[in-house]
């Protein structure tokens, strides 16, 4: 069995280690026990039922009182897997200052040579007049050291909180009271901050909704433009057919009774080899050109003729005055 005696500080870690003359060997046995026991000091004095409970994963594995001398004792497994093989005992006593301690029983498979150890931690407890005591970090941490082939204090651990560790033991309640005031100012900057997150996270929220919202207002504004424009559209159409039957209606009606025979352009009658006009003709073909005034006057008027009416009539007149125009000339060149 390997032996180890540890004087636990209240802030300043002061280690005697020294490897027990009578050790003995165990069978091979990869879980070969790791036993941490001492005592609990108050004011240089075993201090009785002080609360300890060894604690891994989150799961409590013992709790127990010290007896009237402070002695306590714990027994846990070796590991040689996990290197985060830790333990955690919490030590607890109203009135002073709780402490927590980190217990790693990992060791390295080629050290590992089936020993079981004894590791003694004394502990000593600091008073105070403050209650709810909540310190940020353990006071100690316990591991295997390499270079001593042996579990020992965590040294690189102990120079980090040594500065803090010193101002704990000058002053519990000063300390205790400036540390409490900067943990509150930091979980107050840190609920300000996920306040502010959550209010510019809502605030974002919000703006999108009603981004997506006036999105879809416009949507529904323009699909309802477009659809009265299309009924517009629609009602104009209807109105302009509706006009144009009535238009045709009443053109119809007009045509009927003022219907106009529009002669055929006037032949040339050949006599002697002279071009001779029959005079009936061209008297017929001046009376058909005003009469076709007339109707298209009359329709411009009253707005009726529709458009290929008026083609047909300008196009029957346009024909008419060409022939009237030309015998006019033939006429003058007689």
């Amino acid at each position: 069995m390997k032996y180890l005696n540890q004087r636990y500080f209240p802030y300043i870690f002061i280690f005697f280690a020294f490897l027990g003359l009578n050790s003995f060997s165990q069978n091979a046995n990869p879980t070969a026990p790791f036993k941490l026991f001492g005592k609990v000091f108050l004011d240089d004095k075993p201090a009785e039922n002080v609360s300890l409970e060894l604690m891994k994963d989150g799961q409590s594995l013992k709790k127990i009182m010290t007896t009237k001398n402070g002695k306590y004792s714990f027994t846990m497994d070796q590991d040689t897997e996990n290197p985060k093989n830790e333990y955690t005992l919490h030590v607890v006593k109203e009135g002073t200052v709780p402490k927590t301690i980190i217990i790693n029983t990992y060791i390295p498979k080629e050290e590992y040579d089936d020993e079981s150890y004894e590791y003694v931690l004394e502990i000593s407890l600091l008073p105070t007049k403050i209650n709810d005591v909540v310190l940020q970090r353990p006071s100690g941490k316990i591991k295997w050291n390499a270079s001593d082939k042996n579990f020992g204090i965590d040294l690189i651990y102990a120079k980090v909180i040594q500065k803090e560790e010193d101002k704990l033991k000058r002053d519990p309640d000063k300390y205790l009271k400036d540390l409490a005031a900067k943990m509150k100012k930091e979980e107050d900057a840190k609920k300000k901050k996920a306040a502010d997150e959550e209010a510019k996270k809502k605030a974002d929220e919000e703006a999108r909704k009603a981004a997506e919202l006036a999105r879809k207002n416009l949507e529904e504004e323009e699909a309802l433009a477009r659809l009265r424009e299309k009924e517009k559209a629609e009602l104009e159409l209807k109105e302009k057919l509706a006009a144009m039957k009535t238009q045709m209606k009443q053109l119809a009606k007009v045509n009927d009774s003022t219907k106009v025979e529009i002669p055929v352009a006037p032949a040339l009658v050949v006599e002697n080899n002279t071009q001779i006009y029959d005079q009936a003709v061209q008297y017929e073909l001046k009376k058909a050109g005003v009469e076709l005034q007339k109707r298209k006057q009359l329709q411009e008027k009253k707005k009726t003729a529709n458009l290929a009416t008026k083609y047909e009539t300008s196009n029957a007149m346009s024909s008419l005055l060409d022939a009237i125009d030309e015998h006019d000339k033939r006429m003058k060149n007689k």
